[in-house]
């Protein structure tokens, strides 16, 4: 739990997003748990076969589920916080790409 991982979103609901971040291991970003703001509809924030970057918050080994949090990540820097912004803009940088440009600052 607490890690940060990238994966690729399987399928969208109303209640959130499938996300395997491991092959044969999939994940639930709830809905609650895609954005700081309120999410009525899922598919405006994530879309099937988008690669995502997503944070471990739970890990249920005796049902097999794991939850899933894109919003536990929204804390974690400022450095991300332009990564999502670049993202929103439709910039293709990576987060490497602004992490070693604020570095040579």
């Amino acid at each position: 739990m607490g890690s940060r991982v990238k994966g690729k979103v399987t399928k969208v609901t109303d209640f959130g997003a499938f996300v395997e971040i491991e092959p044969g291991i999939e994940g639930l970003v709830h809905v609650s748990e895609l954005k700081e703001e309120r999410v009525e509809n899922p598919r405006d924030v994530v879309q099937e076969a988008q690669d995502v970057e997503v944070k471990i918050i739970d890990i249920n080994t005796p049902d097999r589920k794991v939850a899933l949090s894109m919003k536990a990540l929204i804390g974690e820097g400022e450095d991300y916080r332009e990564y999502l912004r670049k993202q929103a803009e439709g910039s293709k940088a990576r987060l490497g790409d602004v992490m070693a440009s604020k570095l040579k600052k």
